[in-house]
């Protein structure tokens, strides 16, 4: 007997595609602020017991337009170590997050890497967590229609990543509403 794979049987890694669309964006002409400049803080410099490294900004540009932005943040906490990778991709260039409908759950089919998917909730918008066997669980949020934040982490659980991510789609809309 076969099986229901899910909806996500015909559907490749979410977080995989949205890692590959970084670095083919990344290369068709990203550009890093000039060492000194000032680029406005995008994520909070510190969640709970985390804190926050240096963050990094990219620029999706082409020689005609801006398609958007790149931004990573590293967070660490001392006990026990541990920790989380964001990213935050905005724009048209990273492509949209289209995360299923409800509850669902599905594995990554049988050429695929043992990895499990689960759509969910977290703070009010929909997202995606993958665990792989042995990788780093990521979850990935929907922010809007063209923002995605993506989380990975072999230290932090589904509920320290989810909190996380509350926390900085909080600051965000702070940051859009002050």
């Amino acid at each position: 007997m076969r099986k229901d794979r899910g909806p996500f049987a015909a559907r490749p890694a979410i977080c995989a595609i949205l890692r590959l669309g970084i670095f083919i964006c990344a290369g068709v002409s990203g550009l890093r602020p000039a060492a000194g400049a000032s680029a406005p803080t995008v994520m909070p410099d510190a969640v709970g017991i985390w804190r926050a490294g240096p963050e990094d900004a990219t620029r999706f540009r082409t020689a005609s337009e801006d398609l958007g932005r790149w931004t990573r943040r590293v967070y660490a906490r001392e006990a026990p170590v541990g920790q989380i990778e964001v990213n935050l991709m905005e724009g048209s260039g990273p492509g949209r997050f289209r995360a299923p409908k409800g509850d669902a759950e599905g594995l990554d089919g049988p050429l695929g890497s043992g990895a499990t998917y689960r759509g969910l909730e977290v703070a009010g918008r929909r997202a995606v967590l993958e665990a792989y066997p042995h990788m780093p669980l990521a979850l990935a949020v929907a922010v809007s229609a063209d923002a995605t934040l993506t989380l990975e982490s072999a230290s932090a659980s589904e509920a320290e990543l989810a909190g996380m991510a509350g926390a900085i789609l909080e600051a965000l809309t702070r940051q859009e509403h002050p």
